[in-house]
């Protein structure tokens, strides 16, 4: 009887290890990040042998989705990534976090684990190119089939600072707790979309002029929305054709960045950002990933609730319009009535699939070789001793994980693993770099940068 009793207990208590081992993490927070975390997570999990879903819009990629799922045989990881600032505010705050502005899909964040029954690889060539998994196609968005409840998250990823956001601990929020050091160095950049046909027309020499921004053409474009190429060219030959912004909503660590890079302001700062749309004046091309662009409407116009804090909820999405073409008689006009092109910012894991679309900011160029053919190459020298100074830390924060660091059967454990996995190894999926390879630092956003 008493060993019967002895293997009663010791059958509980394994019972209840097996129990305290499955880890539950809902991320939120930057998609410009994004590639790196979900190469990390599948890393940790078990490449091969995870299971994944993922939203896409009909054969998409599985690193271009912004709402995933990931299972494994104890654990289960949730991702909706709608910016890196909204996300310190949801985490911070305990907020359900929802995928669009105005709060009104706040049951569209997190995909049943029940869709995951296909297996996802991390490989390929680069080592972090994800395959497989179960793409839901354009998903019904209160549909409980799809989607879980309202829920909160308890890790954000962010490429700024809690205290460099409207959600900082100086203004009474409550502090968040980075899990280690930061993951890398987020890289950034400022790129063109599609040259139109109005605009060859106008002058065939303007586009392949517009090569570079500068922090004061970037300040006035913000606060107008359109400037003359001219201002960013010095050729009066382009004085007719338009720069049209294209940009982020105030959730977005990515717009947080480039506002304090450009010393444009910060989080809170207002600007004059379009969206693409069909004809119809419905179909966003940035979120359908469908063109042609027929014409540019006013992100307030769109998203009536954030005058001035109002765009894209990803770099994916802002990537689609970059890439798409414009209406194939006239092209695209700004709101002016003059041939435009579009000017964007964005992480360099969404950068535009034609490379030479990318430009300099303030007179250096991240990337070299052919440009012309496409195929040119990161140089993350410029960025590592700090010639190229469009970068921020990217940071994974936590609230309310429970266990040690040391058990990966707990959710800070499954959370330190997968960010130790991004900061030694996958970093470089979204075009960022290892902190232990940067020679150079900074204190802040857009702040000094000096040698290490």
């Amino acid at each position: 009887m008493k060993l019967f009793k002895t293997l009663a207990v010791g059958l509980v208590a394994v019972a209840a290890i097996n129990v305290a081992s499955a880890s539950v993490l809902r991320i939120t927070g930057s998609t410009a990040f994004r590639k790196a975390m979900y190469a990390g997570i599948v890393a940790q999990m078990g490449s091969g042998v995870v299971k994944a879903a993922y939203v896409g819009t009909g054969g998409s990629a599985f690193n271009g989705s912004n709402q995933t799922v990931f299972v494994n045989a104890s654990d289960t990881v949730y991702c909706c990534m709608a910016g890196s600032t909204g996300g310190i505010n949801w985490n911070s705050n305990g907020l359900t976090v929802s995928t669009d502005k105005d709060r009104t899909l706040m049951t569209s964040a997190w995909l049943n684990p029940s869709l995951a029954v296909d297996t996802v690889t991390l490989g390929g060539a680069t080592g972090y190119a994800i395959t497989g998994g179960t793409e839901i196609v354009n998903p019904t968005a209160a549909d409980p089939a799809v989607y879980e409840a309202a829920n909160t998250a308890n890790i954000n990823m962010a490429d700024t600072a809690q205290n460099a956001t409207a959600y900082s601990t100086f203004l009474g929020n409550p502090g968040l707790t980075p899990v280690g050091a930061a993951l890398g160095v987020q890289q950034y950049v400022f790129a063109k979309g599609k040259e139109y046909a109005n605009v060859t027309a106008f002058n065939a020499a303007s586009y392949a002029r517009f090569t570079n921004v500068t922090p004061l053409a970037f300040q006035y474009l913000a606060a107008a929305g359109t400037a003359p190429l001219s201002l960013f060219t010095g050729n009066s030959a382009d004085h007719g054709i338009d720069v049209s912004l294209v940009g982020r909503d105030n959730d977005s660590g990515t717009r947080a960045v480039t506002f304090y890079e450009t010393g444009t302001g910060n989080d809170t700062t207002t600007a004059v950002q379009y969206q693409a749309f069909k004809a119809d004046g419905t179909t966003n091309v940035g979120t359908t990933n469908s063109g042609p662009i027929d014409q540019l409407i006013d992100s307030d116009t769109v998203t009536v609730t954030n005058p001035g804090l109002n765009g894209y909820s990803s770099g994916g999405f802002v990537k689609n319009v970059l890439n798409a073409s414009g209406t194939a008689v006239t092209g695209v006009s700004s709101v002016n009535g003059n041939p435009t092109i579009l000017l964007a910012y964005i992480g360099t894991g969404d950068t535009p699939s034609t490379i030479s679309q990318v430009l300099g900011y303030n007179g250096v160029q991240l990337y070299s070789g052919p440009v012309a053919s496409g195929q040119a190459t990161q140089v993350p020298a410029l960025s590592q001793y700090g010639q190229y100074s469009f970068w921020n830390p990217e940071i994974m924060y936590q609230k309310g994980l429970t266990g040690t660091s040391g058990n990966v059967a707990t959710q800070l454990g499954l959370a330190t693993a997968i960010a130790n996995n991004i900061r030694t190894t996958h970093i470089t999926a979204s075009g960022g770099i290892k902190t232990t390879d940067m020679q150079s630092s900074r204190p802040g956003e857009g702040q000094a940068i000096s040698p290490n």
